[in-house]
This record gives structure tokens, C-alpha cells and sequence, in this order.
């Protein structure tokens, strides 16, 4: 009997000591009890950390923020925003949102829909700043200083930032704005790919001319935005240009000049690029500057220029300004330009070669022009081989005295 009662008790005892363990094992790494995020209010100054560390959202934005040292956000976080706050990132600071495959970073609005939060404004240009493997969604309410964008992510052209593996959707705008004041040689990308951008209200990508050069990414996915397309504003472009096929045109809206007096510039345009080419655009070698522009098709994946319209006279249309010899389209159809001469010197065309200029133009259609399909000056060096014109308003080739 009393060994019975002894290993009851010791039985007993040992269960206890058990569930005491076990209990104080659990508290070594609790969840916070009722599992609210942590709000967030006021200056980022210095380094900080957020950590996936609760059932449900970790963090709550409560009021507009801006970062002025490092912000590292680790795997699994998930951020909500309350109407009109979000993220400035100065250019004291940095932002580091290291998401993975398995375990994706969300920012969203704490009320869903489109535009309820501010988004991201990174201004900073630390090699630290990337955004990998993250949902960013619903924001563009407003601006972040005044000016008229709204954008999931803006950025200005000396910021610096490595974005992949990242979907931009429901902004009350754009998913992406990047300032321009006719930018030259600057962008923002240090890296861009296999990116997504769905459902935005405005465009999916707004960018200065000077930053399409990191766009060319096939894997990118653009889906059910207002305008499915990436704008690229006017500029000049400084330095070596490659603008490659996406899966979406891009839509040139205003002059795009290639070098500038001393400033040298060359453009290549690869093939599969389609450019919609909006309302007074154009695309020029600048004055004085010696570079060029290399239009470059192949026989099955053509170069597409033609107006943002899809009709005679709808934009500038394309010159050549200089002497380079590497001026050249091939493997290109080009129409609807002609809509004003370049610079009043020549007839409207769709291209043009002002007076010593050369250019090489291979395996062309030109059509739709409101003008001539091509005009040349007659000290201009121009060769011409297999072009296919049609539906020129007033002529195929012209030579302008």
C-alpha cells in the first residue's frame, strides 16, 4: 500500500514538474498575449530592426515617418498603414526590406483598397536600400510634399535602389514615379527584376528617359493597370543607353534628345522594343554632340516606333543631327510621325538627316506619315536599302534643298 501511495506521488510530482517545464520553455520566446502590432509614430534616428515576431501584423503606422538612419525589415513582416502615413526614407538614412521566397515582407493599408496609404518615398542614395520579395499594396493616397504624385514607390533620379522579386498593386496612381527635371544621366535602379505591377490606377512605371536603361526586364509582370504601360518623360540622354524589350510598350511622352553639345550620348534600341510615341514627342540625336542612335531589330523580333494614337501625324518623328557613323535602323517599322518639322528646318517626315549628317536605314516599312516617309538633305550621307513605304501623306523620299 504505501509503495502504491509513494509512486502516485512521485508520479504526480513528476507530471507537474513537466507541465512546469514545458510552460516556462513557451515563455522563453512568447507571442505578445493579444497579438496587437506595435504602433509605430515619429523619426527613425537611429538603427533599427523589425522583427516578424507576432500572429498577425507586427507593426502599425500611425502617423507619416521619416527615416533618418538604417531601417532593416526582416523576412515575414507585415506592416499596416493607417490613411495618408508611410515611409520617407531621407537621404541620411537607408531602408533594407529582405524578404524571401517563403517568407514575403507585406506593406499594406490597415483599410483596404485602393490609395488608403501614403507609400514609400526614398530619397536616400546608400547602396544599403533594397526592396526584395515584397508586397506593397494600396497606397498613392496623396503626396509626400505637396506635388501632385501618387505612387505605391517613388523615388528621385539620384536615389539609389535594388528592387526584385517585388508586386506594386492598388496604388491610387502610378506604382512607380521617379522625379525628373529633364534628366541626363542618372538612375535610380541598381538592380530590377522578375517585379510585378497589377491593378495600379495610373501607370504602372512613370521613370525620366535616363533611367529606362534598367527596365528592360522580360520577367517583369504589368497586369490590369489603368494605363499598362511604363511613361518615360522627355530628357537627354548623357552616356551609354541600352533600352531593351519588356512586355509592355514603353510610351515616350516628350523629346528625347541623345547628347548634348559637349555632352556625348549614344542610344541602342534592341530588338522586340515597342515605343508609343505620345502627342509633340521625338526622338534626336542632340545639337553638336557626336553620338549616336543604333535602332536594331532582327528579322523576327522587329523594332515597332509608331504614335501613341495610332495615327498619321501623331508625334515628331525620328532625326539624325550628326555625322556618327553609327547612326542606323534596321529591322524597324516606323509610322505615324510627321506631325511638326524638326526644329522648322525640314519637310515633317517620319525621319529625318539633316544637312552632313549619315545614317544607314535597312529593312524599313515607313508608313502613316503625315509628312514624307523619309527626308534628307542632299549634303547628307544617307544609305538606304529595302524599305517598304506606304501611306505617306505627301511622299515617300524627299530631299529638302
Amino acid at each position: 500500500m504505501k509503495n502504491i501511495l509513494f509512486n502516485l506521488i512521485t508520479t504526480t510530482v513528476i507530471l507537474a514538474g513537466t507541465v512546469s517545464l514545458n510552460s516556462c520553455s513557451k515563455n522563453e520566446d512568447p507571442l505578445p498575449s493579444n497579438g496587437n502590432p506595435e504602433e509605430v509614430c515619429g523619426n527613425i534616428k537611429t538603427p533599427t530592426v523589425w522583427k516578424n515576431d507576432r500572429s498577425g501584423p507586427d507593426y502599425k503606422i500611425t502617423c507619416p515617418i521619416v527615416v533618418e538612419s538604417d531601417l532593416t525589415v526582416e523576412p515575414g513582416v507585415e506592416v499596416i498603414f493607417d490613411n495618408n502615413t508611410g515611409i520617407e526614407v531621407a537621404s541620411d538614412g537607408s531602408i533594407k526590406i529582405s524578404g524571401t521566397a517563403d517568407n514575403p515582407i507585406t506593406l499594406r493599408g490597415t483599410n483596404a483598397g485602393k490609395g488608403t496609404w501614403l507609400g514609400l518615398y526614398i530619397i536616400s542614395n546608400s547602396p544599403s536600400n533594397a526592396i526584395t520579395h515584397c508586397t506593397i499594396s494600396g497606397a498613392g493616397s496623396n503626396s509626400f510634399n505637396g506635388h501632385d504624385i501618387k505612387a505605391g514607390l517613388r523615388l528621385e533620379p539620384s536615389s539609389k535602389l535594388v528592387l526584385n522579386h517585388t508586386t506594386v498593386s492598388n496604388s491610387g496612381r502610378d506604382g512607380i514615379f521617379i522625379n525628373s527635371i529633364f534628366s541626363t544621366s542618372t538612375d535610380p535602379f541598381s538592380a530590377f527584376s522578375n517585379n510585378n505591377f497589377e491593378s495600379n490606377e495610373g501607370y504602372a512605371i512613370v521613370v525620366p528617359a535616363s533611367a529606362l536603361k534598367s527596365l528592360g526586364d522580360i520577367n517583369t509582370v504589368y497586369s490590369g493597370n489603368t494605363y499598362n504601360t511604363i511613361k518615360v518623360m522627355d530628357g537627354r540622354l548623357v552616356g551609354d543607353h541600352v533600352w531593351s524589350k519588356t512586355s509592355v510598350p514603353y510610351t515616350i511622352s516628350g523629346n528625347v534628345e541623345v547628347g548634348y553639345y559637349e555632352n556625348m550620348g549614344n542610344l541602342t534600341i534592341r530588338e522586340g522594343v515597342n515605343l508609343k510615341m505620345a502627342s509633340n514627342s521625338a526622338l534626336f540625336t542632340g545639337a553638336y554632340s557626336g553620338g549616336y542612335i543604333k535602332i536594331s531589330g532582327t528579322e523576327s523580333e522587329r523594332v515597332v516606333i509608331e504614335g501613341s494614337q495610332g495615327l498619321a501625324g501623331s508625334w515628331k518623328g525620328i532625326t539624325f543631327d550628326n555625322n556618327n557613323t553609327e547612326n542606323s535602323i534596321t529591322n524597324a517599322d516606323i509610322r505615324h510621325g510627321g506631325q511638326a518639322p524638326f526644329n522648322g528646318t525640314l519637310a515633317k517626315t517620319n525621319i529625318a538627316v539633316t544637312i552632313n549628317s549619315k545614317a544607314t536605314l535597312t529593312n524599313l516599312t515607313v508608313s502613316h506619315s503625315d509628312g514624307y516617309g523619309i527626308v534628307k538633305k542632299p549634303s547628307s550621307d544617307v544609305a538606304i536599302s529595302n524599305v517598304t513605304y506606304s501611306d505617306n501623306r505627301l511622299g515617300d523620299l524627299h530631299e529638302v534643298p
